[in-house]
């Protein structure tokens, strides 16, 4: 299964929950999975993915609690 992990941060913490979750996808025999920030998601085709995780952080923007990172907002 080929595996795609698209992530957006602000502070690492998003990274950092990307990686561990990788680490324990590759424990459990997943060898295929790719990390990509969202910012560099163009050009990539995640059509040829299985499974799909995108992994935002969820700030205070513009006076609104649980924004999505602003790659995701294009």
């Amino acid at each position: 299964m080929k595996i795609l992990f698209i992530y957006a941060t602000y502070s690492t913490g998003t990274l950092t929950m990307a990686e561990n979750a990788i680490q324990f996808l590759n424990a459990a025999g997943q060898q295929e999975v790719k990390l990509i920030r969202a910012d560099k998601v163009q050009g990539v085709d995640i059509m040829e993915h299985d499974l799909i995780f995108m992994a935002s952080p969820s700030w205070m923007v513009q006076k609104k609690d649980g924004m999505p990172h602003e790659f995701y907002l294009g």
